[in-house]
Parts: structure tokens; sequence; C-alpha cells
């Protein structure tokens, strides 16, 4: 599930930012605060549907080889087919102490030479950029900010399409992607104003064509969520200023890595969601939505219980707290007060199964921390895992199960005096040991653990070893760098 989230890769770190290595501390509260539910206004009646096609405005060159140049640089984002990469460098003495040098802050704050952003396809030096936006599912698509325009590049053959008017004013939030646009499946969203309120704009890769979805309000922030055709919006009365996150994590296009940081609550306005559904072109009132998931409403209401769409599936006297959605059909594994006890369910239309009654005093995972929700098994953060054709429980015997793929699981078993790990095929109940650390870094099928040993989980073996890796992809290939903490970058075998 993709939200408002984002992860600095560090090059100079060696490892992905806060998922990988130490962790840092983080108090609690997301990037992006969620409003209290409130009643939503009467659905906005759509404009008659305005459809142009945009033209190709332009071209991104593409380059070949390493991505990057000899110089102090920060991962910003990057393409697991290797097709591009988002990065900062600083390849300018702007300080004048005769050398490039940058020094990372506790915070994340970067000092020394001035960082640059820069859109690099193919391989190269790349072309600068004032901000990276976001990508689509399979990579292909790029949003960035340059000067004055919102582009939508693509990086097989270097389009790009200038998006007319759109809404690249930043609000400035540490921790969370730029706002101007969000790919919601097949198509980019992104705001232009007009005198009666925003109007999203639906971008459609396949053909470019665009259509307006009238809002009636600001829009301050886009969320795609769970679902390719229904969206959240965060919005705002006309006028004043943006909602402001208090936290003393850096701000900015070039952070790097923090060691620690917290956020305190946010001031400002409250923003109201409002939710689109972008393939009718027309908003959706729902009470009390948590996640769209296709074109299924997971809603919870403040009173308690749970509901797919009209349908109860958890009682009032739940009061529950999702840990994970398992999609097609949709269900959820949830924790819900039954009597005395406070239990873990799966739930779901005519579905109740128990899987552990666990103690109340506990700390809980959030759903967006589950595993692997479009693969063969779903877990929470970790505990409880379900197969998704059976809605079984996979018995994980103590351990944690860190990492998912297809019907793979790999596991941690920690006592006070050693830890093991193993490899759980849900599908047979097999279980292979491995003579192997726990996870650092993964991309579809392989593993990195601490040890630097990259494991295939559909082989159950240590196929390499990637010493120096900053970052594995799905076909097990691995990103280096000549010198810690700068440029260029290159992929290559284990």
């Amino acid at each position: 599930m993709r939200r408002i989230v984002w992860v600095f890769v560090m090059a100079c770190s060696g490892g992905s930012g806060p998922s990988t290595g130490t962790r840092p501390v983080h108090q609690s509260g997301p990037a992006l605060t969620t409003p209290q539910p409130v009643s939503p206004a009467p659905p906005v009646t759509p404009a008659p549907p305005v459809t142009w096609r945009m033209m190709r405005t332009g071209s991104v060159p593409m380059g070949t080889g390493d991505f990057g140049t000899a110089a102090p640089s920060l991962i910003r984002r990057l393409d697991d087919s290797e097709r591009w990469m988002a990065v900062c460098e600083a390849r300018a003495d702007t300080d004048g102490d005769g050398k490039l040098a940058i020094q990372i802050g506790r915070h994340g704050d970067v000092s020394g030479d001035r960082m640059k952003a820069f859109l690099i396809l193919g391989g190269g030096a790349g072309t600068p950029i004032d901000a990276f936006v976001d990508q689509s599912v399979d990579g292909r698509w790029l949003a960035v900010v340059r000067g004055t325009n919102l582009e939508l590049v693509d990086s097989e053959t270097g389009d790009v399409f200038a998006l007319r008017d759109a809404d690249i004013a930043s609000d400035s939030r540490p921790g969370a992607p730029h706002r101007a646009a969000a790919f919601v499946g097949k198509r980019l969203l992104y705001t232009r104003h007009r005198d009666a309120g925003d109007a999203l704009v639906a971008h459609d890769m396949a053909d470019h064509a665009e259509r307006e979805i009238a809002v009636g309000a600001r829009v301050w922030r886009i969320d795609g969520g769970g679902s390719d055709r229904r969206v959240r919006v965060f919005t705002l009365p006309t006028g004043g200023a943006w909602p402001a996150l208090s936290t003393s994590l850096a701000a900015g296009e070039c952070i790097g890595s923090p060691m620690s940081y917290g956020t305190y609550g946010q001031t400002g306005p409250t923003p109201t969601v409002q939710w689109f559904d972008v393939e009718a072109g027309a908003e959706v009132v729902v009470q009390d939505a948590l996640e769209a998931v296709g074109e299924t409403m997971l809603r919870a209401p403040k009173s308690g219980g749970l509901y797919l769409d009209a349908d109860e599936i958890a009682p009032v006297s739940c009061k529950p707290h999702v840990l994970a959605i398992l999609p097609d059909p949709v269900r959820v594994i949830a924790l819900c007060d039954v009597g005395e006890k406070r239990k873990t369910l799966l739930l779901g239309r005519n579905l109740r199964i128990e899987l552990a009654t666990v103690d109340r005093k506990d700390h809980y995972s959030d759903y967006h921390e589950a595993l692997a929700r479009a693969s063969g098994v779903v877990c929470d953060a970790g505990l409880f895992c379900v197969t998704t054709s059976t809605n079984q429980r996979i018995d994980l015997k103590d351990g944690v199960a860190t990492y998912a793929f297809g019907d793979r699981l790999y596991v941690v078993h920690a006592t006070m005096s050693s830890r093991r790990q193993e490899i759980i095929d849900t599908r047979s109940g097999q279980r292979i040991p491995m003579t192997t650390n726990d996870r650092k870094m993964g991309a579809g099928r392989f593993i990195l653990d601490y040890d630097d040993k990259l494991i295939d989980l559909e082989a159950a073996a240590v196929v390499g070893k990637a010493t120096g890796a900053l970052r594995i992809n799905r076909a097990g290939r691995v990103l280096r760098t000549a010198t810690k903490g700068q440029g260029p970058f290159g992929w290559s075998a284990p």
C-alpha cells in the first residue's frame, strides 16, 4: 500500500535510510496527520467532463553508464529496473573551502557545499530538477518539478509532457513527498486552480488524455492509498496557510538519513478528507472511511465497529485496530475486543476467524507496516500471517516474519542468547533453516542480510556475497559506488 511516506536513501550510509542499519528513534505520529472524522459535505456535482490530449513538449537527455558524478551524493529515488535515478549532488565548491564535501546532521540536515537535485535517465550526469514528485508503480513514468512546470517524464524514451497550469507550490513538509502530484493506477493526478475551487486533473499515461474532476475546495495533498481508482484528497478552504508539522526532521529536497527525530503534532488549518473516483470522475461521499481497496471502502466509525462499504464485519464493541488488509476479496487482520479478551481476528464479509488472544497492554503496529499485501501471504508487522487463498494462519512458532514474497516468508527466531533464521514455504508448510543473519534489505525474491549474504527466497539458498551494496533489485543485482559517500553509482552482479 502506497502512502504519503518518504524514505531517503543515503549513499554515504551504505544502506537504505531509516529502514536499514541502526533504526532511528521516531516519536509517534505519521508524516501526514490524519484529521478527525467529519461529516462529509454534500457531493460535488461534477462539471461536464472536458477531455483533451497533451502533446509532447520536449525531452530529457538519455545517458549511458553509471549514474551521477564523482561528487558528494545522496540517492533520492531509483528504478528497480535500472532505467533511471534521482540524486542530490554537491558538484560545486559553494562554501569556498577548496573541496567538495557535505556533513549530515542528526536530523538529516545537510551542511557544507550546496546540493542540487538531478534526474538521470540511462546513466551519466543527468538533468537538473527542482523536485522529484512521484513514480508510477511500474517505474516507467516519473513526475518532477522543473522550473515553473510539473512534468511527466517517460524514462524509457526521455519524452516530456509539461502539465499546464499545474499547482506546483511546495508546503515544505518534512518527511513527505512534494504535494504536486500522485500516481494512481494508470493515471497521474495533479491540481489545477479554478475560481469555484480546485480541480483534480487525471492524466492517462496510455494516451495522454486528461480530464478535470471538480473538487470545490483547495487541494492540499493527494493520497493514492491502496486503490487504483479511488483517491483520498486532503482539502482546505481557499486561501490561508498550509498545515504545518511540528518536527525536528530536516526539510527540503536534499536531506540525509536522520539518526533520530520526533514529531509533535500539527498546527494551522485542519484539512478535510474527500474521496474521489477517478474512473467515474466524481466525488464519493462516504462516512468514516479508513482506506479504499479497489472499489471497496473500509470504514471504521469513531463509535467502534468495522465495515466493508455498508456491511458490518465487526460490531461496535470490537473497538478495532487494523493491522493488515488482504485483497480480492477484501479482508482485514484486526485487534478486537471480545468480551474480556483482546483478540486478533481475520474479518471479512461472512468471515470471522480467530487468530490469537493477545495482551491488552501490548503496543501494536499500524496497517501501513503490513507485509506483502499483493502476494500469496499477508502479515501484519510480522506476528500474524495469513495465506490469502485459504485464510489459514501460518504458525511462526514464536518467530517474527520480516519479509514476504509470493508464498515464502523469511522468519527470525530470537532468544536472550541466540538468533536463527528460516524460510517458510506457506503453500507446502516446509520450514527451511538458514545459516544467515537478519534482513537488511529486500527486493522481489531476494534478501540481503547483515553479513552481506544475498539470499534467494525461491531457491532457499545463499546465492552470493554483496559487500558494499547500497541497494539490491528484483534481478538480484547490486548497486555500489567506488567511493563511499559519493557517486557515480553502478549496478552489477553480486
